[in-house]
């Protein structure tokens, strides 16, 4: 099964072309879709038709693109998206899905402490034994491990509003909007929780060795000798072997302070002669005496925040990002869950699953 996505304004439509002449079409945040006038063109291999969907007319075409018409459109999805010429059984794909959630961290049963840890095959057989006794609980325990490709699995529940709800639910969590959203609540998470234990990371001497440069044109240049003294004896490190490699990156540091004050040299030289007339009211750098103890301060939390910026972007090219990235233990997976749950039994004009055969 092939899935589309295709993201217009606040509006989302997940198309799937399960088999020749069948489309089936799932939206998020349809926004009273009686009120829409888009015209909807989606990709297949099977001739063409028009399929009404409340105020939305929506077509097969043999070309290779999805396309929409209305207010600030068009839009045209990439013409190399694979399309499906045929369907796998129903009992192959149950039992694909099911093998790759046994292979999963999904929860599957409460244990006794120090019970040994279940084998593969017995989370098969639960997850089997729960899909065949109640498909919409299925889909309610393990949905946050399933893929849009698991949807088809259940297309003979299509029109069920709890199944419904669950079905969407797997197409948001595997959008790509939702996962890039994902990553950065992720990042934003870890960056919090290493803020608050006080990791070493984001230690003023850390982020130093990171960016020298930018730490002396924010902060290195405006420390007294006594202050630079001060911060030199607190990272001078105890151990013997931690202490050479201090002193390898000392040199290294010195060196680039050097390259550092030589480059802004020659550019205070080149401005000087360009601006000789107002050269009296230029005002030396090198003089830190001006600089408020307020302003050190600001300039100091604005070298943090940058720091911290270009470690959500994922620029720290030395941190393995892999070990949040895909750390589940940073979402509030159950309470997103709820909050999605509740605002769609609550709705008085729920979304519906729209099912239509090509003629």
């Amino acid at each position: 099964m092939t899935c589309l996505e295709l993201e217009v304004g606040k509006n989302i439509f997940f198309f799937f072309l399960k088999e020749r002449g069948h489309l089936h079409c799932f939206s998020k945040g349809w926004m009273r879709t009686h009120q829409m006038k888009h015209s909807l063109s989606v990709t297949c291999d099977s001739g063409s038709s028009s399929i009404p969907l409340n105020g939305c007319n929506t077509g097969i075409s043999n070309n290779s693109t999805m396309e929409c018409e209305g207010p600030g459109l068009p839009y045209s999805s990439p013409s190399s998206l694979p399309l499906l010429t045929e369907k796998k059984p129903k009992d192959e794909m149950v039992r694909e899905m099911l093998e790759r959630l046994s292979q999963s961290s999904a929860h599957f049963k409460h244990q006794q402490r120090n019970e040994p840890d279940l084998m593969p095959e017995e989370k098969f057989e639960i997850a089997r034994s729960v899909f065949e006794k109640s498909p919409a609980l299925f889909l309610s325990r393990f949905k946050k491990h399933l893929t849009c490709d698991d949807v088809a699995c259940f297309e003979e529940y299509i029109g069920d509003y709890e199944i419904d709800f669950h079905l969407k639910e797997i197409l948001r969590i595997n959008s790509l909007s939702y996962k890039r959203n994902k990553v950065k609540n992720r990042r934003y998470k870890a960056l919090l929780q290493m803020m608050s234990i006080g990791d070493e990371y984001f230690t003023e001497e850390a982020m130093k060795a990171r960016d020298p440069l930018l730490y002396e044109e924010m902060i290195g240049q405006y420390l007294t000798k006594e202050e630079r003294c001060l911060k030199a004896e607190d990272a001078v490190p105890k151990d013997e072997f931690v202490l050479s490699n201090f002193l390898m990156k000392h040199i290294e540091q010195i060196q680039e302070n050097n390259l550092y004050y030589n480059l802004k040299d020659k550019a205070e030289e080149c401005y000087e002669e360009m601006d000789s007339d107002t050269e009296e009211e230029i005002e030396s750098d090198d003089d830190n005496s001006n600089i408020t103890k307020a302003e050190k301060k600001h300039f100091q939390v604005e070298f943090l925040q940058i720091m911290q910026e270009r470690f959500l972007d994922g620029k720290d090219t030395d941190y393995d990002y892999s070990s949040i990235d895909n750390n589940d233990n940073y979402d509030d997976l159950d309470e997103e869950g709820k909050d999605e749950e509740e605002k769609y039994f609550d709705d008085e004009e729920p979304e519906f699953i729209y099912d239509a055969h090509v003629t």
